[in-house]
């Protein structure tokens, strides 16, 4: 986009097209071109004659003159030519370096001998060192930091004593430096941080003046001092003084006396010597920041090291710029500047460099160009210019002032200029990449992002997190890589927009690799222990998210940090290390895990709103697991497990599963028989409102002789309280360490009954914990009350097609742009909250304004139609108005508000909405006494033609249709409440649900398709005198939208969807017309009756909806309003 007052469209950079590196954060080897340097000229000066020319340089200094600036290679003069020993002295007692080691007996000191050291204050320090083959050793302090204490030179003639501001300091503020000289006199220089931050030069304890720079420690030894001009004094472990010039970007160069460098001190800490006999280089030692060296040996012009065994390098060179250069085994020549090394590019015609080792040109390897100058003495960018080959276009880019602005020229091919300014950032790191920031008032919205050019030409996008993660994407914004401040990073390949390869590296250098198939459309991963899903296992961001086999759902944030949200409902926050910190429950109340260093001591329990409740302190044998478990040994010796789930399991005597207790008081009671010691009974007490509930499993016995052996079966067995008979048996029961267990229901079914979904039963604010928790309940509540067991199948059949309907949508909200793991929790809250409110208005007693049996009902018709939302309809009564609102938008969507609707009523006749607005209801209002007011009607012939609409249907009709009063409609009476479209439907969404209904007939802009997949229905035009409905349903591995009727037989599949995002931004769609029902989606399959060819991008056109409508008498509906 074009700067301000500009007339044409550029940017800093050539090129829209960015392809991110494959691995954009290493720094491989770089192909540069390097030519023969010049001999070097016999200079009588201790700085020298020209060094030889910059690799890769096409214009490189011709000769000594080149490099001769002003200063540039002269010694400067000053008191840096002065070593600390060439002072006048003092006689030793005045200083005596402490320790063991006396300055007189350094010189009696051989390679390998061990000395203690002591600080300044004469105490003893922890570490011993091994005095090196000249004498000289470094001391340091493990016990803060492995920080350097002492340091003695080579010679034994030198040491230094080193003092930090505090013990948590890295870097020094005094060094007292000690030498004897050859007369016997002892002389100390000592550089001191003063109080302005200033470093004063002291000789013999006495101020002499303040130094014009820095004093640095290296971390293997070397001392060194700013003395102004950019020149540094240094002194090394071997006991060698040198005189440094500083380059531009923080490196720092010496020069022998043949001219050429000899040593290159770079600003990380790490260092390159060159050392040479009859003016020829015969080793090379390179040491890193953390003083590690390797040393590199000439023998017939192939270098070698001890240290890397195998690796062969050839034509080393130091230049005096800082670059170093060498040719590998396999012939690539690489480039190294400032401890970096420039990024592949293997396709990278030119690279040159300035006097100062800074990028000065790069030829890319489509032939684009780019110069840049630098501001004298810095590395800061003072114009750039971009020659694109392509086009032929000159972009120059000239900064203003030192502000970050610049004046922008582009010269097209044919010579016209067009002139602008832009805001904003360039900049070149050691590694030749190129950064590009845009600023403020540029006409552009600033999201972060920034734009990286490496040497090898492959552009890519980068942004720094507030977390200190670094998100790296390709052009269009897709994730690419993500590095967390942990040093573990995510890795993400692609094939096309799809991504196809996750890769996850902890910090501990372990993996984790996710794999897609696209002809299954699942994800799998080379750990056993996350099994195959349908979920990416990574966001936009760089969130990882996936689900392990025992249900936990995992997510690590950008910043490292691991979240486990377990089967139980509880969250674990791990921080980066993988250590457990806290866990958090649903209801909000929370345990926070108590250490000491890196063990664990116990934990504190709050309840939601931070106060204290419980403390653990004090015992034996504490161990927390990976599932966030506690386990010790009390004070009787007994063990004791505190679960994630906030569940306390205790033993017995004689070390069996006795109780398990959770935090709100219900408890699980396992009674062992006398005799035989064999689980006899498990009972599960329930705290509630009105006293404990206690649900008993017994287990069945054989008579007793001689009728039978008396032994116990495998059977446990619930009886119903009225009348003493087996409500449901259990087999197979399998019990574990926390007290949940596993068995087999009486179909053979694998089940398992889990201590936190079994406790909690329904009741004024019940909340469950779980979806499994709700639909057990639920189920159980039913069971106690439907004698038919093939009910009881539909109605678990139903239950689970609900669950797979609410589960679906969740890839509707994805494809939205909302979290997976957000839209997953908003789903299992409201399917669980439609199970409670069921739960509530079925357990309920005879006092309720329905009866038991017609609650019994309720609940099961509601979940038919909360299995289908379709299945709503009206036939011959003038209800479409109304159907078509609260079945898009609140059976379809908001189910749990319509749950809680019909249960509010079923049990009290009055509901209060989310705006506050009351409602009461009469019971012949409400009773269910003939056909027109559901009677009769069945679940088995719902699906007939010309049905009624069912009890449910007709509830909600005669509660909901009063709901609106109030709001106004300007007058317009009913036609306005009831037209299409019209305000009384969405009015009474929004104060049941709170939601806003959708209104289109189909989604044909981006907009609506959106809308529509956020809302997952919609209300649309009938025809004429009709208002009906579309919805968004899966069927097999596609998406369909059905146009619904409320008429039984008129729903209509009318398009299929393969790809949503595709859909959302293209529309792309195959037009269909099959009938839909829910039988319909087990026996016909979408993909069947679709070609390839048949997806087609815009909008579907289809058939009016002019189906033909029952002819039976109307009923108005709207005089039902009581």
């Amino acid at each position: 986009m074009a700067p301000q007052n500009s007339e044409i469209t550029q940017k800093p950079y050539a090129s829209e097209l960015y392809t991110p590196p494959a691995v954009p954060f290493q720094l491989p080897s770089v192909e540069v071109y390097t030519p023969t340097p010049p001999a070097a000229e016999n200079r009588d000066n201790r700085f020298g004659s020209s060094a030889p020319v910059t690799p890769g340089a096409l214009e490189g200094p011709a000769g000594p003159s080149d490099l001769a600036s002003p200063g540039a290679f002269d010694a400067p003069n000053g008191s840096h030519k002065n070593v600390p020993g060439g002072l006048d002295g003092v006689r030793s007692e005045t200083f005596r370096a402490p320790g063991l080691v006396n300055p007189y007996d350094r010189s009696q000191l051989k390679r390998d001998d061990v000395v203690q050291f002591v600080d300044f204050d004469g105490q003893k320090l922890p570490e011993v060192r091994v005095v090196g083959k000249n004498g000289e050793y470094l001391g340091r302090d493990k016990e803060h930091g492995d920080r350097i204490s002492e340091i003695n030179f080579a010679g034994n003639k030198k040491s230094a004593l080193i003092g930090y501001a505090g013990d948590n300091a890295t870097a020094p503020n005094r060094i007292d430096i000690t030498e004897k000289t050859s007369d016997g006199m002892v002389s100390r220089t000592s550089y001191r941080q003063e109080e302005s931050g200033k470093w004063g030069l002291y000789i013999n304890d006495r101020r002499l003046t303040q130094l014009p720079g820095e004093v640095k420690l290296a971390q293997d030894g070397t001392i060194s001092h700013e003395t102004g001009d950019g020149y540094w004094h240094t002194e090394r472990l071997d006991g060698s003084v040198v005189t440094e010039k500083q380059l531009a970007g923080g490196a720092r160069v010496a020069v022998g006396s043949d001219g050429s460098v000899s040593q290159v001190s770079r600003p990380d800490g790490s260092r390159v010597e060159v050392q040479k006999i009859a003016g020829q280089p015969f080793s090379v030692t390179e040491t890193d920041a953390n003083g590690q060296s390797v040393n590199w040996t000439n023998s017939d012009g192939s270098w070698t090291s001890q240290q890397r065994p195998g690796e062969v390098r050839k034509d080393i060179k130091l230049y005096n710029n800082g670059l170093l250069s060498f040719e590998s085994g396999d012939t690539r020549t690489h480039v190294l500047g400032n401890g970096n090394e420039l990024k592949e590019s293997t396709s990278a015609q030119n690279i040159k460099f300035d006097e100062q080792g800074r990028l000065k040109a790069i030829t890319y390897s489509n032939g684009d160009t780019r110069n840049v100058v630098f501001e004298e003495g810095t590395d800061r960018v003072k114009s750039m210019t971009y020659i694109t080959k392509a086009t032929g276009q000159t972009s120059e880019y000239t900064r203003v002032g030192s502000e970050e602005k610049f004046e922008y020229k582009g010269t097209d091919a044919k010579g016209r200029v067009k002139t602008g300014k832009w805001n904003g950032s360039i900049d070149c790191s050691p590694d030749g990449t190129f950064t590009i920031k845009d600023g403020e008032g540029n006409g552009r919205k600033l999201d972060g992002f920034v734009i990286k050019t490496p040497t090898d030409g492959k552009t890519y996008l980068e942004k720094k997190n507030a977390d200190g993660s670094t998100l790296i994407c390709n052009k269009d914004k897709e994730i690419q890589a993500l590095l967390r401040p942990d040093n573990s990073k995510v890795e993400v390949q692609r094939e096309g927009s799809q991504i196809t390869k996750v890769s996850e590296t902890r910090p501990d250098g372990s993996k984790i690799n996710f794999a897609y198939d696209s002809s299954t459309k699942t994800w799998s991963c080379d750990n056993s222990l996350i099994p195959n899903s349908k979920s990416q296992p990574v966001d936009a961001d760089g969130n990882l998210k996936f689900k392990t086999a025992d249900g936990s759902m995992h997510s690590v944030g950008t910043n490292g940090r691991e979240r486990i949200v377990t089967k139980d409902g509880a969250t674990l926050e791990n921080n980066a290390k993988g250590e457990l910190e806290k866990i958090t429950q649903r209801s909000g109340e929370y345990r926070v895990v108590n250490r000491e260093g890196d063990k664990v001591v116990g934990f504190t329990d709050y309840d939601k709103a931070g106060a204290l409740k419980r403390e653990l302190k004090g015992v034996s044998n504490l161990h927390v697991d990976n599932n966030g478990d506690f386990k010790y040994v009390d004070a009787n010796g007994s063990t004791v497990v505190e679960r994630s789930n906030f569940s306390r399991v205790e033993n017995d005597a004689s070390g069996r599963i006795a109780k398990v207790t959770r935090p709100d008081g219900s408890h699980r009671d396992f009674t062992y028989d006398a005799t035989t010691g064999e689980l006899s009974k498990i009972s599960d007490v329930t705290k509630t409102e009105k006293g404990d509930r206690t649900d008993d499993w017994t287990r069945k016995r054989n008579a007793a002789p001689p009728q039978g052996d008396g032994k116990f079966t495998d059977t446990f067995e619930r009886l119903r309280p009225q009348d003493g008979r087996t409500v449901e048996s259990r087999t197979n029961v399998q019990l574990d360490p926390s007290g949940d267990y596993s068995y087999k229901d009486q179909k053979g079914r694998e089940r398992e009954s889990r201590v936190s979904e079994r406790f909690r039963r329904s009741g004024e604010g019940f909340t469950s914990a779980t979806i499994e928790e709700a639909h057990y309940n639920f189920l159980d509540e039913m069971r106690m009350n439907v004698k038919d067991e093939s009910k009881l199948e539909r109605l678990e059949l139903m239950m689970n097609g609900f669950e797979k309907r609410l589960s679906d949508s969740v890839e509707l909200r994805v494809a939205a742009g909302q979290s997976e793991e957000a839209a997953q929790e908003k789903m299992e809250q409201k399917v669980a909250a439609t199970y409670d409110h069921l739960t509530r208005m079925v357990q309920a007693d005879d006092s309720a304004i329905d009866s038991k049996e017609t609650r019994v009902m309720l609940a099961e018709t509601f979940m038919y139609h909360a299995w289908e939302p379709e299945t709503v309809n009206q036939q011959g009564w003038g209800s479409c108005w109304l159907q078509s609102g609260y079945i898009p938008c609140g059976l379809g969507k908001h189910t749990d508000d319509m749950a809680k609707v019909l249960a509010d009523v079923s049990l009290t006749g009055k509901y209060t909405d989310r705006k506050g607005n009351n409602y009461d209801f009469k019971r012949d209002q409400l009773g269910i006494h003939s056909r027109a007011d559901g009677a009769g009607w069945s679940i088995q012939n719902a699906t007939q033609d010309n049905s009624q609409p069912s009890p449910v249907a007709h509830r909600l009709d005669r509660t909901l249709s009063v709901m609106d009063r109030g709001a106004g409609y300007g007058g317009a009476g009913n036609s306005q409440r009831i037209r299409t479209g019209g305000g009384g439907q969405r009015e009474i969404m929004r104060r049941v649900t709170g939601d806003e209904l959708l209104y289109t007939n189909y989604p044909h802009s981006r907009k609506e398709r959106l809308a529509m997949l956020e809302a997952g229905g919609a209300q649309r035009s009938g025809g004429p005198g009709h208002v009906a409905t579309l919805a968004m349903r899966k069927i097999g591995e596609n998406w369909a939208i059905v146009r619904g009727d409320q008429y039984d037989g008129r729903d209509r599949v009318v398009s299929v969807i393969r790809d949503l995002k595709q859909w959302l931004n293209t529309g792309e769609s195959a037009r269909i017309e099959r009938s839909f029902a829910p039988e319909w989606n087990k026996e016909f399959k979408i993909a069947d009756n679709v070609k390839p060819s048949d997806f087609r991008p815009g909008p579907n056109r289809f058939n009016d909806d002019d189906n033909d409508r029952p002819v039976r008498p109307f009923r108005r509906f709207f005089r039902r309003r009581g």
